[in-house]
């Protein structure tokens, strides 16, 4: 009978054994005390691009980010999973190619009835389309989907932060508050389609006349804020406003159409006219209703 048991343990050993060789959806190391890989099933292969012979007796660390192996993150894993049972991680690996994934991974120690540890094992989920899926709702939810720039959540964030900075710089920051002059006649004469590229021109022209610190956001319709960082005085907005009339004055060229675009701004300054994003805002909004009174295609600055 104990032959008969044996025999039925090594057979459901063998099966097991072939159930994790053979999965595609899971890699599964099996490893020595020191790290070193001794199995390397068809899943493995398939999600790091290792053959079993490439990969049986090098360390597990070698699957581990450039980064994570100079923080050291794979001995601190292991030295986890001996002393607590077990090790849990969401990162980046590492495959052949060089290219990095985000997985999941649990690693286990492996110990024989008396406690001792025999070896270890890791299994690896990549979670890549997850993590993609989960970055374009992120950035859709910080991004205006039309143009690209940065939504009113967004904006006020960076808004908050950027007052901050200067705070703590002791630096002006200017808000620009920006109209496009006559939009409303090219949806009703156009079409709002034709209006919508227009829209999507208007913003990658603007965001090209900008510095990279600088923040521009579209807040609805033809209307953008503009937040220009790291200014010694309000006097360095004159370079801007010019580069982003200089911008919008060539014809915006859209299905066999020149188009003559322009806008009016209103401006206010950190502290000089408010030290909330609101109060900025509002300021710099009630600035550009006056430039709109004034004739249009021009800026003013509240007073």
């Amino acid at each position: 009978m104990k032959n008969a048991s044996k025999k039925n343990g090594d057979k459901t050993e063998e099966s097991f054994g072939f159930l994790i060789e053979s999965l595609e959806d899971y890699a599964v190391l099996m490893m020595d005390t020191a790290g070193r890989i001794i199995s390397w099933n068809e899943g493995a292969k398939k999600i790091f691009g290792y053959s079993k012979s490439e990969a049986i007796g090098k360390s597990v660390s070698f699957i581990f980010s450039t980064n994570d192996r100079k923080l050291k993150m794979p001995q601190l894993e292991m030295a986890t999973a001996k002393k607590k049972g077990r090790a849990d991680d969401e990162r980046q690996h590492r495959r052949k190619d060089g290219s990095l994934f985000w997985a999941t991974g649990v690693m286990w120690a492996i110990k024989d009835e008396d406690g001792n540890l025999k070896g270890l094992s890791k299994l690896v989920r990549d979670i890549s389309e997850r993590k993609n899926m989960e970055d374009t709702i992120r950035h859709q939810s910080l991004h205006d989907t039309l143009t690209g720039l940065p939504n009113r959540r967004a904006f006020e964030d960076r808004f908050a932060l950027s007052i901050t900075k200067a705070k703590r710089n002791k630096e002006v920051l200017g808000t620009i508050f920006l109209d496009l002059d006559n939009f409303k006649h090219v949806n009703d004469t156009l079409g709002h389609d034709t209006g919508d590229i227009l829209l999507q021109e208007v913003a990658s022209r603007l965001s090209s006349g900008l510095r990279k610190g600088d923040t521009i956001c579209r807040i609805g319709g033809d209307e953008f804020i503009i937040l220009i960082d790291n200014m010694k005085s309000p006097k360095d907005m004159d370079l801007v406003i010019k580069k982003l009339q200089d911008k919008l004055k060539p014809f915006f060229k859209i299905s066999n159409k020149q188009i003559k675009m322009a806008a009016s701004m209103g401006i206010s300054f950190y502290p000089e006219h408010g030290k909330s994003p609101r109060v900025l805002e509002k300021r710099a909004d009630q600035a550009l209703y006056k430039a709109k009174e004034a004739g249009k295609d021009r800026f003013e600055v509240y007073k």
